[in-house]
């Protein structure tokens, strides 16, 4: 799915480059993660005053700012306003296969989940006198985090029983949370025999 999503931006910087004369709008690209193609669709909390002149600032709901310290950096030269605003939702699936939406913390969000983004494309003005296509995040649904359940199970009976566990072929590996002194060893093995 990504690669339709890379494809559709892909088009949106050839239909707004089309505006303006031959490299006035910087060149859109793909950003790479670890060696593997990803969408950057960065989202700030606060707008300075100056790039919204007559702009409300909206408030900070509990679940992105619990102990108000971001309510407190927004009083001065910067607001929060609907364009630093993003949502988060959850899809549910009953036993009759149709979906409810509810709103979930940010956190809810871990590597493995396959979600649904709704980004928005704009264009800012740089430094240089040109202009530089942003893709910004509106809001994020998780719709299934089977695979990081799953892959945390793996992880957690490797751990545990030293043994090689897979899922479909692949071998998952996890990042051990202590060193591999003799003594750890020792230890790690009485207690997987218990």
């Amino acid at each position: 799915m990504l690669v339709h999503t890379v494809e559709a931006i892909k088009s949106a910087y050839m239909r707004i480059a089309s505006h303006f004369p031959d490299g006035y709008v910087e060149f859109w690209l793909l950003t790479l993660i670890e060696d593997q193609p990803g969408l950057d669709a960065p989202t700030r909390y606060f707008t300075h005053k100056s790039a919204c002149p007559g702009v409300q600032s909206l408030l900070f709901r509990d679940f992105d700012d619990p102990n108000g310290v971001l309510e407190a950096l927004r009083e001065g030269k910067f607001i929060h306003g609907y364009n630093n605003y993003v949502e988060y939702f959850e899809r549910i699936t009953d036993s009759i296969r149709a979906h409810q939406y509810c709103t979930v913390f940010p956190t809810a969000f871990k590597i493995g989940d396959v979600v649904e983004a709704v980004i928005a494309i704009g264009c800012a003005a740089v430094q240089n006198k040109t202009l530089k296509m942003l893709v910004t995040l509106r809001a994020l649904t998780l719709i299934d985090h089977t695979e990081r359940d799953r892959a945390a199970i793996l992880c957690m009976r490797q751990r545990y029983t030293g043994s090689k566990a897979s899922a479909a072929g692949m071998t998952l590996r996890c990042k051990s949370p202590y060193g591999t002194e003799p003594e750890i060893g020792n230890t790690e093995s009485a207690v997987s025999w218990m």
